[in-house]
């Protein structure tokens, strides 16, 4: 049976692809949809090595249309509105939420908005998990940026090790 979080996720998706699909018509408002780069894919695979789907996902570099409402880059679904963003580890930490979007489905865009709206979204350190699990979307997004970024300690070495374990599963059975 769907959550009430899966459920408004479903729609937030929804809403956001009718409104992006909308804006795209106009092409004063959205820049148009690519597939990873090869540079992105090495980075991504590096990462993930194997565990998420790059075929699957799409890149809208510029502008996103209503979704330049927000001031920093979005995923929704499988598809990473970077808004302009071009450092690896933006890539890496969006691609984080396309993987969690498989794993969870849409319930992540509300495990999202409410990690955004706490006092610290991205803080993995203050969250003081054990495992990768454990933390929050943001944190977990940012916890993997931050690893690619080489800003995580040898200290917090087995939750690296627990992030990129659990990053690397295949995808699960339908």
């Amino acid at each position: 049976m769907p959550t009430v979080a899966g459920v408004v996720g479903t729609a937030v998706i929804a809403a956001a692809r009718f409104l992006t699909t909308a804006s795209a018509r106009l092409p004063r408002l959205h820049d148009s949809r690519r597939e990873l780069t090869a540079t992105e894919r090495t980075t991504l695979d590096a990462v993930f090595r194997g565990g998420l789907d790059l075929d699957a996902i799409t890149v809208v570099s510029g502008r996103a249309g209503v979704l330049d409402l927000s001031r920093r880059p979005v995923t929704l679904g499988t598809t990473i509105y970077l808004r302009g963003a071009t450092s690896p580890g933006v890539l890496v930490h969006e691609a984080v939420h396309v993987w969690q979007y498989r794993d969870r489905g849409a319930r992540y865009v509300v495990d999202a908005l409410v990690a955004q709206a706490s006092a610290a979204p991205y803080d993995w350190r203050a969250a003081g998990a054990t495992r990768w699990r454990d933390l929050d979307v943001e944190c977990q997004a940012q916890f993997v940026q931050d690893l690619h970024d080489g800003r995580v300690s040898p200290a917090h070495r087995a939750l690296a090790d627990d992030a990129l374990a659990t990053l690397a599963l295949p995808p699960p059975r339908p």
